[in-house]
């Protein structure tokens, strides 16, 4: 609890998260989603995450050139990832070139 005795509501969703049945899968794919927000305007426009498997984020990118650029930003993106899903769920990310489909 914080100020007040109000907890913040990033505390208490995670904490419903980690309570429900489905709630790890629910957590994953808030991992999907907060992908854009998390690598910016430009890396978003090259890349999309596709999956989440056992703590391993598949993310394919639009050309080599980007998965690699990606790669060196890895522990600060996993890091981000975790601190906005508010537990350490993603543990590795594996960037590959896309299948020709826009990310």
């Amino acid at each position: 609890m914080r100020r007040g005795g109000i907890d913040p509501l990033s505390e208490v969703l995670s904490r419903l998260l980690r309570e429900m049945p489905n709630g790890e899968r629910l957590a994953e794919s808030m991992a999907l989603a907060h992908w854009a927000e998390v690598v910016g305007p430009a890396g978003a426009a090259a890349s999309r995450a596709v999956r989440i498997r056992e703590g391993v984020l598949t993310v394919e990118t639009r050309s080599s050139t980007w998965s690699q650029e990606l790669s060196l930003h890895r522990e600060r993106l996993i890091a981000e990832l975790n601190a906005r899903l508010g537990r350490p769920l993603v543990r590795k990310i594996t960037f590959r070139v896309g299948s020709g489909r826009e990310p």
